[in-house]
């Protein structure tokens, strides 16, 4: 389903597998070739699966994506290698899991919550570089709470 107000398509339950032990946690995508590389996906899911081997989202040629308002935990390497430029964070997330969006090339990032937990190399391409990256990005959302954030090269600076 195509959502027309933002053009992206809104995930059905014919799209994903929920994990065997929660309905509310998303393990999977089982129909990516009808999803295009912008996505919704719906309220009510409160985790997308990462790790070793459920990583939901994981090189599967995005570019956008809207996350629901119901989300509170992204787990480690969901989105890898994927092509988000920016990223919106719900209120509700409380943890975003080491390499969640790891190797996009994120440059923009809106936060939503002062309360989010961010993993190691959560943001950014590269080992040295992921890491350098999520922990300016980690020290300007310490320092500056919810907003957004650009990152220019060196350095996140709040808009």
């Amino acid at each position: 389903m195509i959502d027309g107000s933002s053009l992206h398509y809104l995930l059905t339950t014919d799209d994903y597998e929920l994990s065997e032990f929660t309905s509310t946690t998303l393990s999977s995508i089982t129909n990516i070739k009808d999803i295009g590389k912008n996505i919704q996906i719906p309220e009510g899911i409160e985790t997308i699966s990462g790790g070793r081997d459920n990583k939901a989202f994981w090189q599967k040629g995005l570019e956008s994506v809207i996350l629901p308002n119901s989300l509170k935990e992204i787990r480690a390497h969901a989105f890898q290698g994927n092509n988000f430029k920016e990223i919106l964070i719900p209120n509700n997330v409380e943890e975003i899991k080491g390499k969640s969006f790891y190797n996009n090339p994120i440059t923009k990032i809106t936060m939503t919550s002062d309360q989010v937990n961010i993993g190691e190399r959560a943001f950014g391409s590269g080992w040295t570089e992921a890491k350098e990256k999520t922990d300016a990005f980690k020290e300007a959302y310490s320092e500056g709470g919810p907003g957004t954030y650009i990152w220019d090269g060196d350095n996140w600076s709040k808009e």
